[in-house]
């Protein structure tokens, strides 16, 4: 119970007041290793290999893993957080992620997001979407900020992976994106 309590207190606090939560979520994380961080959630322990083309970076806050482009830190910023199984439905995740870039989230454009998804099998052996909001950012610069997520539901906990730049490196790193989706495993 307390687990779920702290996590649900963080996102409180991150999403109406738009600050992290200072300290560890989990009473363990004080014991476990920054790099490479595997998270244990309950009965749940992730593992993941981080993409070639990507270096692994600190977590901090709710962030069970934080990645940078290898070569350009500064083009994009992926994480991997783990909320509670009721994270919340899948479109009004989206929504709230098409709000964080400016983009309409009506429910036309979060069902084009949803029909333009690609799948990609994880190390856990599902079978996830990654969803590409640049399907409703056509014929804007390179340069317009954009986003790519998966969601992974598990048994006890709700994974979300996320990567945020602009129109031109999320698509340079979509590749890694999937890769990195793709390896989330079970230690």
């Amino acid at each position: 119970m307390f687990h779920k309590f702290a996590v649900t207190g963080a996102m409180f606090t991150f999403l109406f007041f738009g600050i992290a939560q200072e300290g560890p979520l989990y009473a363990n994380e004080g014991m476990m290793p920054q790099l490479p961080r595997e998270v244990t959630a309950e009965d749940d322990s992730l593992a993941w290999t981080v993409p070639a083309s990507w270096k692994q970076m600190p977590a901090t806050g709710m962030r069970l893993g934080s990645f940078v482009s290898a070569d350009q830190p500064e083009d994009i910023d992926v994480s991997i957080i783990l909320l509670g199984p009721a994270a919340g439905a899948l479109e009004p995740n989206l929504e709230r992620w098409a709000g964080q870039i400016s983009v309409s989230a009506d429910a036309a454009a979060i069902k084009k997001v949803i029909e333009n998804a690609e799948a990609v099998k994880t190390g856990l052996g599902q079978d996830v979407n990654v969803f590409y909001f640049s399907v409703l950012q056509s014929g804007q610069e390179a340069s317009t900020k954009s986003v790519v997520v998966s969601v992974i539901q598990l048994e006890k906990a709700t994974v979300f992976v996320k990567m945020t730049g602009t129109l031109g490196t999320t698509a340079k790193n979509s590749g890694s994106f999937k890769e990195l989706v793709g390896s989330i495993r079970r230690k």
